[in-house]
């Protein structure tokens, strides 16, 4: 099936589809227009979710780098208890430097999904973190083999914002389609696309960061077509 087609099938019980945006021609002599607010990005997806009441108690980061979104994430989810794995040892001085400003943030230098043991079923069960609420994937990371190390982590999981690609970027890397359909079978539907990349040789889209919520949330239940 065409990802277009599979997206609307997703989007259509929701009552939304997916249209082209059309560009509006300015109309002669008027003014200049005051510039509208962002209709993308993470501050907006986090502040529309704390408007609706949604507060994790604990959150995965996955790929977190320098913990850059962690650092957003707690300006609306200050209490949330954070835990974060970075593959890379460089970055470990700005995720021990976070930690040591924020002692609700731990973290782990390690590959999730690859190293042996470290996944987040086994972080959970090894008493290592928290049950989390909410669980971030970035765009580093192969999302499918973080998830299928997660299945326990899930059950007890309300959201998920995941890094899906356009194009792949390595051998075997998965694609927005494939992502999109492991986690709707599992119960889990697209709720909002929170960001977009483009690639910098054709400006052609690459990456989409889309949030997932638990089918049968009052966030998925809150929805009216208008």
């Amino acid at each position: 099936m065409p990802v277009k087609r599979l997206i609307q099938s997703l989007l259509r019980p929701f009552g939304y589809q997916l249209v082209q945006s059309q560009r509006v021609a300015a109309r002669p002599g008027a003014g200049p227009h005051p510039t509208p607010p962002p209709e993308l990005g993470l501050h907006r997806t986090l502040r529309g979710l704390v408007a609706r009441g949604f507060r994790p108690a604990a959150v995965a980061e996955v790929g977190a780098a320098h913990g850059q979104w962690t650092r957003t994430a707690l300006l609306f989810w200050p209490q949330a208890r954070y835990f974060l794995i970075e593959p890379q040892s460089d970055y470990q001085p700005a995720l021990a430097a976070l930690s040591q400003a924020r002692p609700n943030v731990q973290y782990l230098i390690a590959e999730a999904g690859r190293a042996p043991g470290v996944t987040l079923d086994g972080l959970l069960a090894g008493g290592q973190m928290a049950a989390p609420q909410f669980i971030k994937i970035g765009g580093q990371r192969n999302a499918l083999i973080v998830l299928e190390g997660a299945t326990a982590a899930l059950a007890q999981c309300v959201g998920l914002m995941v890094a899906l690609n356009f194009h792949r970027a390595a051998p075997g890397e998965p694609l927005l389609h494939e992502v999109l359909a492991w986690l709707v079978a599992r119960g889990f539907w697209p709720y909002e696309v929170v960001d977009v990349s483009r690639r910098p040789r054709d400006g052609a889209m690459s990456q989409c960061d889309l949030l997932f919520v638990r089918e049968g949330h009052r966030l998925l239940s809150e929805r009216e077509v208008e």
